[in-house]
């Protein structure tokens, strides 16, 4: 064999060397088959994802591996139907997604192989991406999740600029998505806020938190009442990054908490009154703090006299109305259809001109008026009105009086039947005292003593429905219950001091885990978004390790693990400064964490193409299979007590590998229970 003839089967075996190795370190499985369907290559990654085995695959029995192949997939049919559709087509490329029987997910890609322009086989490689599907999967619910929830949550800079909120906080605050963003978070501070000043917010908020009712601004300028919780969002430094609030509106419940107590005080005015005249004014008083109320009046019915009689009339331009005969006028309007109505001008038009209502006394510019009803019958009317603006009134004040009317009513009747009880007691004691003189009279007296005693049983049995309808409007609102912390709120007086020291030891851990969390997955967030500052540059691997193990070795001492570095010092990478450190800290730190007093941790590199794999191998607790398995998976937050009882939220090493690609670098782990963990990853060696 000639010189020439050796060199060329030298540079043979050579390619042949390279191909082989550059198979084997590619981590997806390759198969190549050529048109007769003869399997001519493969790597062990290919074997390693299928699981077949060695003796299997070394048998050449095509069919019988084929038929292992298939017993995996969730749809060999269509498996099968598209590999011979490639085989009849030999020049096309193909890709698709595999589903296998036991959930994992494949990547896979298809082209012919050629040579000398001459379509010889075709090149199969796969790639398991079910933890990447399930991510997505996890990632797009969590959105959702954020999206759906029915409190309103936003974030801001440190600027206390907007940066995020959520459709609840969008609507609460009327605003599109695009408008929101950007805007201040002291746009939505209002004047109302007169106990809490935004400075003390953002105090609180530094101390830990802040939970409080406030007032915020909508766009259209309208206050709303709103419980709000915020808390700051910080680094590994305890340095703020940003500012998240929660926050709910409370409107439906303050105007229940009003209406209710203006439901409890008009009950306690009937025993706290001796007569209606009294009654009557302090229901004025209740109702001109649910609203303007300087016009009011209280009619009320006779059906026996069709008469119409004003009890208490207050107006700044009608003097008190006498009694009248049932005419044509709004409050018989009311009494007729037993319906509350708001009249403004334009009604009052077309009821004139429909002879429903001949308006009399000075007219207003709005006149709102409600029935007073007991056991379904309207006993009477209940009127405010205005004589400056014609919006004094609207559907919100009209359904507030009418809530109140029913107990007004009830109030009303009872202080009656009261009044009616003492002047028929006190006739009966007229009667007793001249029993004697007018024995003639005994006969008309004892029936009314019978009326009086059917009297006193009408009356209690009104008092015991009164006292129903009370029970049930004052329970209705308090039957929900806000969670954990509203049980303490609404029963702190129930509680031992033990026991509120226990519930506020539990909410105060839960807090700070949850703080913990909240600001790992902002950090994750804002790289996804593409937020987090990027500037990379070239640096020396050595130096920049030894900076960062002198800094985390006092753990490793605490421990007494050795913590040595076998970086080579001829290593570059071109990464960002602060996003190494990160990486670096979290692995060692990962590392100390689950190595055994004693052990031994290993920080070193190698080389390979243009790429440095840099390796944190420790001789410690080591992983099984099903924990390597949710390592990197933010929905899993998967976190675990270190040897010695060290505790983290289960999100460092999610953040690494975000930070590892945001690098252009990959990262892996390998790992053997009771034998040891290795992280690698790797940063290229130049600018690319």
């Amino acid at each position: 064999m000639n010189k020439e003839k050796k060199d060329t089967n030298k540079n043979h075996i050579e390619s042949a060397s390279i191909l082989e190795a550059t198979l084997e370190s590619i981590k997806d499985g390759i198969l190549v088959i050529d048109l007769e369907g003869k399997v001519t290559k493969s790597n062990k990654n290919f074997l390693r994802m299928w699981g077949i085995p060695q003796e299997l695959f070394d048998t050449n029995d095509d069919s019988k591996l084929l038929e292992f192949v298939l017993e995996q997939l969730k749809d060999p049919d269509v498996f099968i139907s598209k590999v011979r559709h490639l085989y009849a087509n030999p020049e096309e490329e193909s890709f698709d997604i595999l589903e296998f029987k036991d959930g994992r997910i494949f990547e896979r890609f298809s082209r012919p192989h050629y040579i000398h322009d001459k379509v010889i086989g075709r090149v199969w490689s796969f790639r398991d991406v079910t933890i990447r599907f399930i991510a997505e999967e996890k990632s797009k619910l969590f959105e959702k999740a954020i999206k759906s929830v029915s409190d309103g949550v936003f974030i801001v800079n440190m600027n206390f600029d907007m940066v995020y909120a959520n459709p609840a906080a969008l609507a609460l605050y009327g605003y599109s998505e695009e408008e929101m963003h950007g805007k201040n978070l002291r746009m939505f501070w209002s004047e109302k806020n007169t106990k809490t000043t935004f400075r003390d917010l953002v105090r609180e908020t530094l101390k830990g938190n802040f939970k409080g009712e406030l007032f915020s601004k909508r766009k259209d300028g309208t206050d709303v009442p709103v419980v709000l919780s915020t808390s700051f969002l910080k680094d590994e430094y305890e340095k703020p990054l940003a500012l998240i609030g929660v926050l709910r509106d409370i409107t439906a419940r303050r105007r229940m908490e009003i209406l209710n107590n203006a439901l409890y005080r008009i009950s306690d005015s009937v025993h706290a009154t001796l007569n209606l005249n009294e009654l009557f004014e302090r229901i004025h008083i209740i109702v001109k703090d649910l609203m303007l109320a300087n016009n009011f009046y209280i009619a009320l019915y006779d059906d026996s006299t069709n008469m119409i009689s004003f009890p208490y009339f207050v107006d700044e331009f009608d003097p008190p109305q006498p009694p009248k005969k049932f005419g044509r006028g709004c409050t018989e309007y009311v009494l007729r259809t037993g319906q509350a109505v708001i009249v403004d001008k334009e009604l009052s038009d077309k009821l004139n001109e429909s002879g429903e209502v001949n308006v009399v006394g000075s007219p207003s510019e709005v006149w709102l008026g409600v029935p007073l009803k007991i056991a379904g019958k309207t006993i009477g009317v209940m009127v405010v009105q205005d004589y400056h603006d014609e919006y004094a009134y609207g559907e919100n004040d009209k359904e507030v009086l009418t809530f109140v009317s029913e107990q007004v009513a009830s109030a009303i009747e009872k202080k009656k039947n009261e009044d009616e009880l003492k002047r028929y007691t006190a006739e009966l004691q007229k009667s007793n005292d001249l029993l004697e003189q007018r024995a003639n009279e005994l006969k008309d007296l004892n029936e009314q003593l019978m009326e009086s005693e059917q009297r006193l049983i009408d009356l209690n049995q009104k008092k015991d429905k009164f006292f129903s309808i009370v029970s049930h409007d004052l329970k209705s609102p308090f039957n929900s219950l806000l969670g954990f912390s509203g049980q303490l709120y609404e029963h702190m007086d129930d509680f031992s001091d033990e026991e509120k020291k226990e519930y506020i030891g539990y909410i105060n851990n839960s807090s700070k885990h949850l703080f913990n969390l909240v600001q790992n997955l902002l950090s994750w967030a804002l790289i996804q978004r593409g937020k987090e500052k990027f500037e990379p540059e070239v640096y020396n691997l050595k130096d920049f390790s030894e900076q960062i193990i002198s800094v985390i070795r006092g753990n490793a001492v605490k421990k007494n693990i050795s913590l040595r570095s076998e970086i080579d010092p001829e290593h570059d990478v071109y990464a960002d400064d602060d996003m190494l450190t990160s990486i670096l800290q979290n692995l060692i730190s990962n590392a100390i964490k689950f190595t055994n007093i004693g052990g031994n941790i290993i920080v070193s590199s190698s080389l390979k193409d243009d790429m440095v794999y840099i390796s944190i191998k420790d001789d410690g607790v080591g992983m099984d299979e099903a924990a390597l398995q949710k390592i990197f998976q933010i929905e899993t937050k998967h976190s675990t007590a270190g040897t010695a009882d060290e505790h983290g939220t289960g999100l460092g090493l999610i953040l690494v590998k975000e930070l590892v690609e945001k690098n252009s670098g990959n990262i892996w782990v390998e790992s053997e229970i009771g034998v040891g963990t290795k992280f690698t990853f790797t940063l290229p060696k130049l600018k690319s």
